[in-house]
């Protein structure tokens, strides 16, 4: 029970760690100091991070309910299919836009 909680635990910071990381991708890769200056105003930057934490929590709520023992990381199953393609759709699509 002890080590399940702290499991949960490390998978939630995970994807609090892998949100912050996004959103600061994403504001590098649409050059929001050069366009904006010293001056922020997150319009742009909010629905992009509540985009990216509402995909991250969702992305772990399915590898936590597909847990099993037999999985030995992440994308070992039909979630991490689903994934992978998600994650390269994301790329194809902010590489030509």
């Amino acid at each position: 029970m002890g080590l399940s909680v702290l499991d949960f635990i490390g998978n939630l910071l995970e994807v609090f760690a892998d949100v912050i990381i996004t959103t600061l991708l994403l504001c590098m890769a649409t050059g929001y100091l050069t366009k904006f200056g010293t001056d922020i105003e997150l319009d742009l930057v909010i629905p992009l991070a509540i985009f990216a934490g509402l995909f991250n929590l969702l992305i772990f709520a399915i590898d936590w309910v597909t847990d099993t023992d037999l999985k030995f990381f992440g994308f070992d199953s039909w979630v991490g299919w689903v994934i992978s393609i998600i994650k390269v759709l994301v790329w194809i699509i902010f590489h030509f836009l």
